[in-house]
């Protein structure tokens, strides 16, 4: 929706500006904006924040720590069902009372996808701290406070109630309370959550209008995988879980199609179904891949203090001899061949 407030203009100063928001796509109704307090008055920044947030997000109060200055930054994109923004600020409190909710309620979901610094959410069910990494879901017409004393990155995902009983099969954030997941690189991470951070981020970062409803469609699908069951989710989101999951544990002898299917949430049959969609065998993706990791080993500095059975034990063989031998047969020379070249 567009809407008069402060935009960045191309010298990178905030303007006021009454002219409608930019429609990216001539097919597909979308708007961006940029949203910053650099420029503004000392005395203004926290009014003018609030009243961005009330309309690009929700609405909300907003205190800074020991009075200073307000210093944040924030990209909204505005798709026909889902709301994506990224938001950078130094240390402040923010707030939704019953008061802002009853003035203008949301009628939403949101993901807050935190990127930097910790933070406390509050709630009248309690306090949680999060740590980068976190993912928290609330109901966005209940009362919530957050702090961040160190200052914040995040990513932020609006998700219209009407839409997500539609993702969760009529399922809602069970009694206001906040459901929290994590994303990223560690071993407890949801690998549905980390899709739609990463998919967030480029879209943010890269607004290519060809390809905005189909980040949506994506977007909706994987939410599909967190809020209703992996198997509910299509084909390519299964099958990017299923290959962010073989990469984390790559190294890991033990991975195995039960191993996969089961972590991801389904049927052995479906996972090869999954792969078969994509040109693919399971099991020799899983070697293509672990050869691969085994060649960059064995072509790094480090290789100078492995053996043979070093590398193949670090790329999640069990046996050297077996991993020799398809080594050669997929690189044509055998894996030692490969340390001589480096070491000559």
């Amino acid at each position: 929706m567009a809407y008069s407030g402060y935009t960045l203009s191309t010298t990178g100063e905030p303007v006021i500006s009454d002219a409608s928001l930019e429609d990216l796509s001539p097919r597909f109704q979308v708007t961006s904006e940029r949203f910053t307090t650099k420029g503004l008055s000392e005395i203004d920044r926290v009014e003018k924040w609030e009243d961005h947030n009330a309309k690009a997000l929700v609405g909300l109060t907003a205190r800074t720590l020991d009075d200073a200055s307000l210093q944040a930054t924030e990209i909204n994109l505005h798709l026909p069902k889902l709301h994506f923004a990224q938001v950078t600020a130094n240390e402040h409190v923010i707030e939704r009372t019953a008061r802002h909710i009853s003035s203008k309620p949301a009628d939403s979901v949101v993901l807050y996808f935190s990127l930097y610094g910790d933070s406390f959410f509050y709630h009248r069910g309690g306090a949680r701290a999060l740590a980068p990494g976190s993912v928290l879901v609330y109901d966005t017409d209940k009362p919530f406070m957050r702090g961040f004393a160190k200052g914040l990155k995040e990513l932020v995902l609006m998700v219209p109630r009407d839409t997500f009983k539609d993702i969760s099969d009529g399922g809602e954030i069970s009694e206001g309370e906040p459901h929290v997941l994590g994303f990223g690189k560690s071993n407890k991470s949801n690998d549905f959550a980390t899709a739609i951070a990463e998919t967030m981020s480029q879209s943010l970062a890269n607004a290519d209008a060809s390809t905005f409803q189909e980040t949506e469609n994506e977007v909706i699908d994987l939410l599909r995988g967190i809020f209703a069951s992996s198997s509910a989710s299509g084909i390519s989101s299964q099958y990017r879980i299923a290959s962010a999951f073989i990469d984390r544990y790559l190294r890991d002898p033990l991975l195995s199609a039960p191993v996969i299917a089961r972590s991801i949430g389904v049927s052995e049959r479906q996972l090869s179904r999954i792969y078969s969609e994509q040109g693919m065998h399971l099991s020799r993706e899983i070697l293509r891949k672990r050869l691969e990791l085994a060649n960059r080993v064995l072509q790094s500095t480090i290789s100078d203090q492995m053996t043979v059975s070093d590398v193949a034990r670090y790329s999640g063989f069990n046996s050297t001899a077996h991993f020799s031998r398809v080594f050669k047969a997929h690189f044509g020379h055998p894996p030692a061949a490969t340390v001589r070249k480096i070491g000559n």
